[in-house]
């Protein structure tokens, strides 16, 4: 179960990770693009395995995912293998959650801003790095555990912090180009 798990994470940390690494690429780039919650989509769904319409999708599957997530938006199905990847919104969170063929939620991850984030969780990154402002934050939960990644900026490097348990590690750290 543990292996899953770290799988399921590792998979979910590396999707984050992507968007991240494009930071450095170049200068000029527009940062904003990074802070909406809407680019990940891009990153984790492909083309060719999107559904065409929700019949595609087992009723097993759709029959949880409305029970799951009552106010879902522009809900978009891709097949990854044997599970489903269900991409929507809810208000100002983009949601990425996969589905096993019997329905069952393997894992779920929120993108959204700061104003979105919990106080508890910002009062942990902010007493560590007030120099920084937030830039994204992710959410990912499995088998009732809640990890945190946020992302964030100073004027001169960009970070990547994990917050699990209450327990932060940083995870990612780079200067800025010029």
């Amino acid at each position: 179960m543990k292996t899953k798990l770290n799988l399921h994470f590792s998979l979910a940390f590396l999707s984050v990770l992507l968007l991240s690494n494009s930071f450095a690429q170049k200068n000029s780039v527009n940062a904003s693009v990074y802070r909406d919650p809407s680019y990940q989509s891009m990153i984790i769904s492909s083309p060719e395995n999107n559904l065409s319409n929700k019949k595609d999708v087992n009723t097993k599957i759709l029959k949880h995912f409305n029970k799951a997530f009552r106010d879902a938006k522009n809900v978009k199905w891709t097949q990854l293998d044997n599970n489903f990847l269900a991409t929507f919104t809810e208000g100002n969170i983009t949601t990425h959650s996969l589905f096993d063929k019997k329905g069952h939620l393997i894992y779920s991850i929120d993108y959204f801003l700061e104003k979105e984030l919990p106080a508890k969780i910002k009062d942990i990154v902010m007493s560590n790095y007030p120099q920084y402002a937030i830039t994204s934050v992710a959410r990912i939960q499995q088998d009732g555990q809640k990890i945190w990644i946020v992302k964030l900026a100073s004027k001169a490097k960009y970070l990547s912090v994990r917050i699990e348990n209450g327990q932060m590690e940083e995870v990612e750290n780079f200067e800025k180009s010029n």
